[in-house]
C-alpha cells in the first residue's frame, strides 16, 4: 500500500508540473495583428475633458452638478488643430468616463453637455475636426459608470442589466 501512495503521489507530481509547463506562455518573438496595428498607428492624442475638468479632479464618483460643465471657449478644432500640427496621427477622445458624464446627448442619461449650460457635441465636434484634418478618431467609453443608480445596487444583475440597454 505505502508503494501504491508513491506511485500516486508521483504521478500527480509529473500531472501538476506538466499542467504549469502547458499554461506558461512562451512570449512571442514578433508582435500580433493588433499590436502591429498600433505600432503603425503610431503617435496619438488623448483628450480626457468633461465635467471633471471644472471641479480641478481627474475621477469623480457622479456627484458634480451638470452646470459645472461650463467651458467658455469650447474649441475642438483648435484641439485637433493642435494635435495636427504636433505630429499626431490619431486622436482618441474619452467620451464618458467613469463620473458618468457623457460628452453628448445620450438618451440614458442626463448627465450629459445637453443638461449642461454649454450644450455643443463634443463628440461630433471632434469626429468631424478629425476628418477635416485628416487625423483617424477613436472613442473610450467607459463601462463603468458610477452615477448610474444601479451600480450601487445589491444585485449585481440591476447594474448589468442597465448596462445591456444603454
Amino acid at each position: 500500500m505505502h508503494n501504491f501512495l508513491k506511485q500516486c503521489a508521483a504521478a500527480l507530481a509529473l500531472s501538476l508540473a506538466a499542467l504549469g509547463a502547458a499554461a506558461q506562455q512562451i512570449p512571442a518573438t514578433k508582435p500580433s495583428a493588433a499590436q502591429q496595428a498600433m505600432i503603425n498607428r503610431g503617435y496619438g492624442m488623448f483628450i480626457h475633458f468633461g465635467v471633471n475638468t471644472f471641479a480641478d479632479v481627474e475621477w469623480s464618483d457622479g456627484s458634480i452638478p451638470v452646470d459645472k460643465y461650463n467651458p467658455t471657449q469650447l474649441d475642438p478644432g483648435q484641439w485637433v488643430k493642435t494635435a495636427k500640427d504636433a505630429g499626431f496621427r490619431y486622436v482618441l477622445l474619452i467620451t464618458k468616463h467613469h463620473d458618468g458624464f457623457c460628452l453628448w446627448d445620450s438618451k440614458y442619461t442626463e448627465y450629459d453637455v445637453a443638461s449642461s449650460p454649454v450644450k455643443t457635441d463634443v463628440v461630433k465636434a471632434v469626429a468631424d475636426a478629425c476628418k477635416k484634418h485628416g487625423l483617424q478618431f477613436a472613442v473610450y467609453y467607459s463601462l463603468w459608470d458610477r452615477k448610474e443608480p444601479s451600480y450601487k445596487d445589491k444585485n449585481p444583475q440591476a447594474y448589468i442589466d442597465y448596462m445591456k440597454t444603454s
